[in-house]
Parts: C-alpha cells; structure tokens; sequence
C-alpha cells in the first residue's frame, strides 16, 4: 500500500467515525427539537415524525418512516450534507447519488428504462393517435450526458440513451412525426446547453430544439433575431446541486420573449389563476427558480392568443418542456399544456374541447424513460 492509499484509508476511516457520532448527537437533538414540514434548500416536504401505531409496528412501516423522519429532520441536515460533498470530492469520488461531478457542471447519470411501462407508454401514444387522427409529433430530449458525453469520467459505463432514443421513434406508428434533436444539441455541445447545478436544458438548447422542429410543426424559419433574450436570474442552483450538496455552482436563467409577441392571457386550471404572463417573477424569490417558467408543473394550463392564427397546439410533457412553450405563442391561437404526472381527467376531451389541431409530446429521455403516467392518463381516455 503507498502513501497515498493509506492517508486515504486514514481519512476515510476518521470519516466514518466522526458521521457516527454526528448522527448519534444529531438523533438526541432531533427528539427535543420540533420538526419542519418544508425544506427551501430542496423544495419539498420532510418526514414528519410518525404516528405509533400497532399495525405499523407490524408491517415495518413505523420503522421506514422513522429512518426517513431522522433524515429529513436531521439538525444541520444541510450543512451536513454540505460537509459530505466537501469530503468525498477531497477523497477524489467523482459520482454522488448517480450525479457526476466534472469539471463543466454537475451531470445526471442515463437513467435504466423501466421496459414495461415504456412499452405501455409508446403503445397508448399509438393509440391515441389513431383514435383521434390529429397531427402527432414527438419530441425526446437527451439529456446532459449524452450530448455531454466526452465530458464524464473516463471510466463511467453509461447506458446509450441516443440508441434508445432512435428505438422510441421506430416503434411509433407511422404518421407520428418523430423530433430528433440530439444531432443538432451535439453540434451546439460547446455552448450554455444545460445547467450546472441542474437537471434541465438551458432555453438555449429549447431554442435550439425549436428551430429543428420548426419546419415540422409548419412555423416557418425560426431565428434568434426573432427573440428578445433576457437574463432573470444569476443565482439558480438546481436540483443536481441540492442532492449533492454542492455550493460551487450556480446558473444563469434567461427568457426567449418574442418580439412579435401578441397579447395573450394564461390560465392556470391547475392552480386556479389567470394573467398576462406566462412568466413567473415570484419564483425567482424562491429556491426553485425554475419555476419562473409557467409557474413551475401543473395538471393543465392553457395560452390564449389575440392571433389570427387557426392552429391551436396540444402539449403533452415534462418539465423540459416549460422554457419552450412560452417560445411558440406567436405561432399558436391556443396553446394547452398538459402534464400526466398531475392530470387524471379526460384528455380526449381536451383535445375536442379546446379544437385540437396539432399534438406535440416534449419530454426528456431520463423522466420518458421511467415515466408511469403517461400510459395511465391516455388508457382512461379510451376505455
């Protein structure tokens, strides 16, 4: 063993004693302390502490959420985590919760397929389409490492999300208009294509991925000079950075505002509000700064357009595809957005209610390729 191994091991050991000691502290001062229903730094809900039950007890379920309880409310839980990315980046880790951590920005490991619900999820697109007969297009983002491949550690073994991408398109029914934008992304790999900090394209790479499919959805020639580009934020640290517990990076949001832009009011079905933008100034206060786009997910939003235009757009989708859409309002009479994930009525009846002519599915392969939703909203429609 050299020197370097086993100052190594020394560290290593030092710091598995002192974790002991500190979740050991930690437990004692969590009992006494009260519990916080809300983390800002990860913009979601913590374990409350849970209630005591016999049939808990029995079933284990009074244990898991105990253990789920002490670490969501562990005192110092963000510095903690903080102190561990610290230590293990200094040990040389260069993965951390299927994150890697390169010198261009953290980067999400290709996710494995869940094979029976993508199965189910390409068959009721499939279904939909021919049961409705409205134009379909479908486009499938990659996500950072793949267009950033050559930037991971050497000896990562990542799954080949391009090769899965081009078997979603050949399984969809022909008439589906597949989108392929991961050529046009890795012409561009050099530029702001993704967040450091975060699991999401840029509106860059949104815009990018409009101009490929611009001739497809029949806009005609889209360009930059087209937009007004404005930087809402400097400060965006994203999901990736929250899991890790990185404080070294930080992004830069901008909004692509067309200069041709008409008046158009935004309802959010989903949240109960109507206004003028589609832009959210409030969340740029918060810590899911992301969320300035649309005002984060929903179950249903529509755009109403003060247009002549007779086309009015369906989007089925992520949260990739919240930077985009704001970007095809001149184009559109009505723009409806729908995400699966939150929305269990009827879609078939959208698309007839809000005259459907075009319907655009945007996600990203990560969340596609494990997405159980999908399937479960399209198959109630058509029972």
């Amino acid at each position: 063993m050299n020197k370097k191994e086993e100052y190594t091991k020394l560290f290593e050991s030092f710091l598995s004693r002192f974790l002991v000691i500190l979740l050991g502290f930690g437990m004692i001062i969590n009992v006494m302390m009260p519990d916080h229903k809300e983390s800002a730094r990860e913009n979601r809900s913590l374990q409350m502490f849970p209630s005591i039950t016999w049939s808990s007890i029995v079933d284990g379920s009074f244990a898991k959420d105990v253990d789920e309880w002490f670490s969501d409310q562990l005192i110092g839980r963000d510095q903690f985590i903080y102190v561990r990315y610290l230590m293990q980046k200094f040990t040389g880790q260069t993965e951390i919760n299927d994150i890697y951590l390169t010198s261009k920005g953290l980067i999400e490991k290709v996710k494995e397929p869940n094979t029976e619900e993508l199965e189910r999820n390409i068959k009721a697109i499939n279904d939909l389409y021919t049961r409705t007969g409205v134009t379909t297009l479908f486009m499938l983002a990659p996500n950072s490492a793949t267009v950033n491949k050559d930037k991971l550690p050497w000896f990562s073994e990542g799954l080949d999300q391009e090769s899965m991408i081009t078997e979603v398109f050949n399984s969809l029914e022909d008439g589906i208009i597949p989108i392929d934008v991961t050529t046009t992304l890795k012409k561009h790999k050099s530029e702001y294509l993704y967040y450091k900090s975060d699991h999401h394209w840029t509106s860059l790479a949104a815009f990018y991925a409009l101009m490929e499919a611009s001739s497809d959805l029949g806009l005609g020639g889209i360009k930059e000079e087209n937009y007004n580009i404005y930087p809402v934020t400097t400060s965006f640290r994203g999901t990736l950075a929250q899991s890790v517990g990185s404080l070294g990076y930080s992004d830069q949001i901008n909004i692509y505002v067309p200069k041709e832009e008409p008046d158009y009011l935004f309802i959010n079905e989903g949240e109960g509000s109507k206004g003028p933008s589609v832009y959210s100034s409030k969340a740029l206060e918060g810590s899911d700064k992301y969320s300035v786009f649309m005002g984060g997910n929903t179950s249903l939003c529509r755009l109403e357009m003060n247009n002549k235009s007779k086309k009015h757009l369906l989007v089925i989708k992520d949260s990739y595809a919240n930077c985009l859409v704001p970007m095809l309002i001149p184009y559109y009479r009505t723009i409806t957005v729908v995400d699966p994930r939150y929305y269990y009525e009827d879609i078939r009846r959208v698309i007839n209610a809000d005259s459907i002519t075009e319907i655009l599915y945007l996600y990203n392969g990560n969340t596609f390729f494990q997405d159980r939703s999908l399937a479960d909203m399209i198959e109630s429609s058509l029972k």
